[in-house]
């Protein structure tokens, strides 16, 4: 299902989820980033760039689960772009 608004909090729910999921043995996202609180910044950053081109789904009605896809000659708008771009700053 198309996802077409999240609130705020919702979207730092997903990136606290990633930021600290506990990889176990696995490096994870985090090896990528100097810290978990810069893995949330990455990630809600990212949930909002998605969201705003239409490209965030959710498993069910109840948001368990999401996923970010575009088709094929879909692209990333600007302003999208821009918005990812200040989550990675």
């Amino acid at each position: 299902m198309l996802v077409k608004e999240i609130s705020e909090q919702h979207i730092q729910d997903i990136g606290h989820a990633f930021g600290y999921y506990d990889y176990g043995e696995e490096k994870g996202m985090a090896s990528w980033f100097r810290d978990k609180e810069a893995v949330v910044t990455y990630i809600c950053g990212f949930v909002r760039c998605v969201l705003t081109d239409g490209f965030l789904h959710t498993t069910s009605e109840r948001g368990e689960g999401y996923i970010a896809y575009k088709l094929p000659g879909q692209k990333v708008s600007f302003k999208a772009a821009r918005i990812l771009l200040r989550g990675m700053l």
